[in-house]
């Protein structure tokens, strides 16, 4: 089956996480056609939760906001939603809780310049593209951080570290402004995680359709091509894809 009609002047964006539900959202305000289609059931992405949204639900994603430059920390600030005093992180390394101080503190002073060394080289790096997991070379700094690294990292960017490149990753941080020692931050918010884009949810609801996973993008001369496993087309003037890397 293929969908064309009007959508030759209308953007189609794939996902409907936070990124997609921005995207969405800021092009309806700029009077443009939007279609978003999202595999889950579900509006979010990855931010879920059980529960009730207003009280106390269980988040099964994003829970807590990590940059200051982020647009989900003025969204926050701007509807009185931060706790600025939260629970210390934990990790879970090998089935066991371990605390940020316990973590530092159970390593010596040379594993913590070694560490440091590890963060400053994906600020200077300027190399041929290499693997995230390639900074851990760079310094013998143990099993745990090695784990909490891989871990932190794999779970804010949706793949293995093996799948991201230092120098790619680190062209968005410094395009974004932020720096370690002053915007790395672990903010908690009151009520639901999805509570903060809760604006963009209601506007942008009626453009999306839930259930529907792309299979294929076709860029051609004057229009894309879109492909669902269900078999439609979609032909549209634009697409922007917003999932995470790993997809």
């Amino acid at each position: 089956m293929i969908s064309d009609g009007n959508k030759r002047n209308t953007t189609l964006v794939v996902g409907a996480g936070a990124a997609g539900l921005s995207t969405a959202y800021h092009l309806l305000k700029a009077g443009c056609k939007v279609i978003v289609l999202e595999a889950n059931d579900y509006i979010g992405g990855r931010i879920k939760n059980l529960g009730d949204d207003s009280q106390h639900p269980i988040e099964l994603g994003a829970s807590l906001i990590h940059d200051k430059t982020q647009e989900l920390y003025a969204i926050a600030s701007n509807k009185g939603m931060l706790i600025t005093k939260h629970e210390k992180a934990r990790f879970i390394v090998n089935g066991k809780f371990i605390g940020v101080i316990k973590l530092l503190f159970g390593l010596k002073l040379s594993d913590l310049f070694k560490i440091r060394k590890i963060f400053n080289s994906l600020y200077s790096y300027d190399g041929k593209d290499k693997p995230l997991s390639y900074l851990l070379t760079l310094a013998d700094v143990g099993e745990i951080f090695r784990k909490v690294f891989s871990g932190v990292y794999s779970s804010s960017l949706g793949t293995s570290i093996e799948n991201v490149g230092v120098r790619s990753l680190r062209y968005s941080l410094i395009g974004a402004g932020l720096r370690v020692e002053k915007d790395i931050v672990s903010i908690q918010v009151k009520g639901a995680f999805i509570q903060l884009l809760s604006e963009y949810v209601e506007a942008v609801s009626p453009c999306v359709r839930l259930g529907t996973v792309v299979d294929s993008i076709d860029y051609q001369c004057d229009f894309v091509s879109v492909t669902t496993k269900a078999g439609e087309i979609i032909i549209v003037n634009e697409v922007v894809v917003t999932v995470p890397l790993s997809i």
